[in-house]
């Protein structure tokens, strides 16, 4: 049974060719109608098992059934017996699952944006551990790049001090004789030009 339809089967009598069966009629009408709906079917002598649908119904119905055998005399119907129809499908979209859909695809995309979100923080972190093992395994191979191209000592001194002296610059120094005691002797002053050295080292030329 369906919300609209009701199966009718039925088998033959068996005196149908002595009493001249010739077709069968199906009877139907709702409960509490007087009026009939009816349906013809030939009778022949190979059929062993008579169907009939009937269809167009209203669903949760309750309708009232009969068959008959007909002859030329006229029907002879057996009686009427009470089927109802099942409830009517329903739909598969209403309020209540449109909304219940509505709050599916809410969570499902907040799940989607979460994962996203996740996937991408791993995918940095997984890039910053290879930068840090990157740079970690140049650091290891510093030291026998550093004994390939090895500097002398003199030679980074000489860097050193010449980029001192090129960066240095109004640099003073002050130097203080320890031993000096004021009072044990006497120095006199004279000026920087009565001072002349040697024209030529051992060469006996005084000032």
């Amino acid at each position: 049974m369906k919300s609209d339809e009701l199966s009718v089967r039925w088998k033959p009598s068996e005196f149908a060719e002595t009493f001249d069966v010739r077709t069968y009629s199906v009877q139907y009408r709702a409960y509490g109608e007087e009026t009939y709906s009816e349906h013809t079917q030939t009778a022949t002598t190979k059929t062993k098992d008579y169907y009939y649908r009937i269809k167009s119904l209203e669903p949760e119905t309750i309708y009232m059934i009969r068959v008959g055998a007909v002859n030329p005399y006229g029907p002879n119907f057996n009686e009427e017996t009470g089927h109802e129809t099942e409830p009517a499908p329903k739909p598969f979209f209403t309020i209540h699952t449109f909304a219940w859909w509505i709050i599916f695809l809410a969570v499902l995309g907040v799940l989607l944006i979460l994962g996203i979100l996740i996937g991408i923080i791993i995918h940095r972190l997984k890039k910053a551990q290879e930068r840090r093992e990157q740079r970690e395994a140049r650091f290891q191979t510093l030291p026998s790049q550093n004994e390939a191209q090895k500097i002398p000592l003199r030679r980074i001194h000489f860097l050193l001090a010449v980029y001192h002296a090129e960066n240095v610059k109004a640099l003073t120094c002050s130097f203080t004789n320890t031993a000096y005691k004021p009072g044990e002797m006497n120095w006199k002053e004279f000026p920087y030009a009565n001072i002349k050295l040697l024209d030529e080292l051992g060469s006996g030329a005084s000032s």
